[in-house]
């Protein structure tokens, strides 16, 4: 039998006998892990799996298992690339040594007393250890629960508190359900994975994971601001003036993000989350659910259609393979919108909307625009051009004149500076605040006028 692997653990450490080991092993080595060099609060929630020996409760036969535990969820395979055959919360069982021999024995009140058989002594010791850590996992030994804060198709976010007294910062914990996931855990896992990778002052930081065989709960840091969708709803649009704060800091983020290989995929201002309600405009990027990763940051790998459809560029919606640069697509429109309160391509449904974003050319309709710089305008063409190959890149946008030439315009943050929008003339058209790509919300569009908010619409891709 392999010997127990953990995530600190060499993915390429020597394997032993049987097929079935080494192509598991193998399996694994794709998999996306819990591993990053970014420490949780209470660690770092490891995954622990390999092969043991399961002995029989009558007879005693022996047949071999692979093991998985995450967080205080075990799950039992026949082979890793195959279901798993049970999984099971381990928050009430106990878990002991078998004194001399290579055994353990994990008493449970589901499944009654399971025993083990591992490759060594020494393993043994390693699973003993590991379960016995899974066992406390319990997320309310270390937090307090409150509110709810937010929901999503299929998890619930709750204000949080830890339970030590010296720390007094607030937390948004996202409860996951993890049955109603289903097909969706690699995405999950893919989040999780990309979140304690990084680490930037404007990206929301993930700081605990907790799971059971049925939730997976992430503790995250508390944005009480909301999202700059839900600010720009009931107020206004943005000055220029407050437009660069938030979009130098935005930049900043994407180009910290592209330069680690990480594409967000999900660009939209409901992802824009204010640190608190000042007009500090203090940002933070966040909901990493649709991210991926690229072998090499210049690679252009990627052809799954995900994200919120009014921000899909062209080469998403032609299935076309893409990269880093569908992300300053999606801060083009996000830019256009929160300057003006529209969408640039908006049209009665779906389909009219991508033959639009693919064919029509950039426009700055309305009285709005005349007031905006020719910096900005230009900015937006570079962001909004439909090569990926010819649009800027997050650091070229950074060293944009818009950025540079426009350092007077942060000299007054103050309310008067809001450009105010009559409701009958904004639209807070196609910005899905949905946490599944499949869910669209589309502006109708009669007689090429806008429409106000009240006349939104939620249309199904």
């Amino acid at each position: 039998m392999g010997r127990m692997k953990t995530e600190r653990q060499d993915r390429k450490s020597n394997a032993t006998s049987g097929t079935d080991e080494k192509s598991g092993l193998a399996l694994m080595q794709q998999s996306i892990s819990f591993c990053s060099e970014l420490n949780l609060s209470r660690g770092d929630a490891q995954v622990t799996e390999g092969w043991v020996t399961k002995v029989g409760r009558y007879l005693h036969l022996h047949s071999s298992r692979y093991l998985k535990l995450r967080g205080a969820a075990l799950s039992s395979f026949h082979s890793p690339d195959r279901p798993a055959t049970w999984t099971m919360n381990l928050l009430n069982c106990t878990v002991k040594p078998i004194l001399k021999s290579k055994r353990f024995l994990i008493s449970t009140p589901e499944r009654g007393a399971l025993e083990y058989s591992a490759f060594d002594e020494t393993e043994r010791d390693r699973w003993v250890a590991a379960i016995r850590k899974a066992t406390t996992e319990n997320i309310f030994s270390f937090y307090k629960i409150g509110p709810i804060i937010g929901n999503g198709s299929f998890s619930t976010v709750r204000l949080g508190a830890s339970l030590d007294t010296r720390d007094i910062k607030k937390y948004a914990i996202k409860i996951i359900d993890k049955r109603r996931v289903g097909g969706n855990l690699k995405y999950m896992d893919r989040e999780i994975a990309i979140m304690r990778s990084v680490r930037h002052k404007n990206i929301v930081q993930i700081y605990d994971i907790f799971e059971t065989d049925k939730r997976l709960m992430i503790v995250l840091e508390y944005c009480p601001g909301g999202d700059l969708f839900e600010k720009l709803k009931v107020r206004s649009t943005l000055t220029e003036t407050q437009a660069i704060l938030v979009f130098r800091q935005l930049f900043s983020a994407l180009e910290y993000l592209h330069s680690r290989g990480i594409v967000h995929r999900d660009i939209k201002p409901a992802n824009f989350l204010l640190v608190d309600s000042s007009e500090s405009l203090q940002v933070k990027l966040s909901d990493f659910g649709l991210s991926n990763t690229m072998e090499n940051a210049s690679d252009v790998v990627m052809a799954s259609i995900v994200g919120t459809p009014a921000f899909l560029p062209p080469e998403v919606i032609k299935n076309l393979p893409y990269g880093p640069k569908v992300d300053i697509w999606g801060m083009g429109i996000s830019l256009y919108f929160l300057l003006s309160g529209r969408i640039p391509f908006d049209a009665k449904n779906r389909d009219q909307m991508f033959t639009r974003i693919q064919n029509d050319m950039l426009e700055f309709r309305g009285k709005v625009w005349e007031n905006i710089s020719f910096e900005a305008k230009d900015l937006l063409r570079k962001l909004l051009t439909k090569n990926p190959d010819k649009r800027l890149s997050a650091l070229e946008a950074l060293n944009h004149d818009w950025f540079n030439t426009k350092a007077d315009l942060l000299e007054d943050l103050s309310e008067k500076n809001m450009l105010e929008i009559d409701s009958s003339d904004s639209a807070m058209s196609s910005v899905s605040r949905c946490e599944s790509p499949a869910a669209l919300t589309m502006l109708p569009n009669h007689s090429g006028s806008q429409s106000s908010i009240s006349e939104i619409r939620r249309l199904s891709v």
